[in-house]
């Protein structure tokens, strides 16, 4: 994910040292910017078909009020629109070799 803009009304921010310092952003905020990536075939799973764990993460950065205050973060659940929030992504695919 390259870029979002648009308003929210509720974020959660995630702490990945401790999830007892996650925090809940309750109001309505605009998307400042949003970065991310989900990788499907990061780590090798244990399972007996061998399927791969996926991974994402993504980060935030959202303003309020007026003077505008920044906040940032990892996005650590859901993020609620208030209004339809633009997102611009990338989809990259595996590049596979013939010989």
């Amino acid at each position: 994910m390259h870029h979002a803009s648009g308003l929210i009304c509720e974020i959660n921010l995630s702490n990945p040292l401790s999830t007892s310092d996650d925090l809940r952003f309750l109001g309505t905020f605009h998307v400042f910017s949003v970065t991310g990536f989900y990788n499907n075939n990061l780590s090798a799973s244990s399972s007996p078909n061998n399927n791969s764990i996926p991974y994402s993460s993504s980060a935030i950065q959202f303003t309020r009020g007026s003077p505008p205050k920044l906040f940032e973060g990892l996005i650590g659940g859901k993020l609620i629109g208030v209004e339809p929030v633009q997102v611009m992504a990338s989809i990259v695919k595996k590049r596979t070799c013939s010989t």
